[in-house]
């Protein structure tokens, strides 16, 4: 199966949803992601560490949403990658 043509063609379709996922490639592989990938959403902890890696020449893709408060201070730990960290804010975030 050819997924590439699939999607490109429209026949296959794909919705992507990631929580503190790494960036994952150059600007190049960034922009032809959202151009296959209709909907993607990226959400991200303001102090967790592993969205900011690694730091030279990697993009995010998608739509990236900061889950936590904006105005709370940036202290990386990775006790903020935890799932439990992400399913904590998003019920905040629903209140």
């Amino acid at each position: 199966v050819n997924f590439h043509k699939e999607i490109k063609d429209g026949r296959l379709k794909i919705d992507n949803i990631t929580f503190g996922s790494p960036k994952v490639g150059n600007n190049e592989f960034s922009n032809l992601y959202a151009e296959l990938i209709e909907h993607n959403c990226h959400y991200f902890h303001n102090s967790d560490p592993i969205p900011c890696v690694p730091v030279f020449n990697f993009y995010s893709t998608g739509n990236c949403f900061q889950i936590n408060k904006k105005t709370e201070s940036r202290f990386y730990s990775i006790s903020y990658h935890l799932l439990e960290c992400y399913v904590k804010h998003l019920e905040e975030l629903r209140e």
